[in-house]
C-alpha cells in the first residue's frame, strides 16, 4: 500500500489514493460525492478539474510531468469549473485544508511511498 507524501517537507498528503487514469476512472470519481478525509483522487492526463458532483469543497494540487507542484487551488467548492493550469499534466483532489495542514506550496514535489516507510505521521 501507498501514501502520497510531500517529497519536500515529508507530510503526508493521503493515506488512500484512488487513481484515474481512463475516461470510466475519472466518470467515477466525478460521481463519487467527494474526497474522504485522509485520502486523495489523483487523476492523470489532466489539466483542469471540476466539482460539479461533489458534496465538499477540495483542495487541487496541479502536477507537471516530475510531479512537482505548478499550482494550488485552495478549497474549490462543490459546482465550479477551474480553468487549466499550464504546465499540468496530471492534478489531484484532497480534502479541503489538506493543503494549509501540511504546509504544501507551489513547487514542491509529490511523491508515493511504501506505507512502511520512514515518514511524517503528524499530518492532516
Amino acid at each position: 500500500m501507498e501514501v502520497m507524501v510531500n517529497a519536500d517537507n515529508g507530510k503526508i498528503l493521503a493515506w488512500e489514493i484512488r487513481q484515474a487514469r481512463s475516461f470510466m476512472e475519472r466518470l467515477v470519481g466525478v460521481f463519487s460525492g467527494g474526497v474522504p478525509f485522509g485520502s486523495a483522487l489523483y487523476i492523470h492526463r489532466c489539466a483542469t478539474v471540476n466539482t460539479l458532483f461533489m458534496n465538499e469543497p477540495v483542495d487541487v494540487l496541479y502536477l507537471n510531468d516530475k510531479r512537482e507542484i505548478v499550482w494550488i487551488d485552495h478549497h474549490v467548492q462543490p459546482g465550479a469549473i477551474v480553468r487549466k493550469r499550464k504546465g499540468a499534466v496530471s492534478v489531484v483532489k484532497l480534502p479541503a485544508g489538506t493543503v494549509w495542514a501540511t504546509d504544501t506550496r507551489v513547487g514542491q514535489v509529490v511523491d508515493f511511498k511504501a506505507s512502511n516507510e520512514q515518514i511524517d505521521m503528524g499530518v492532516v
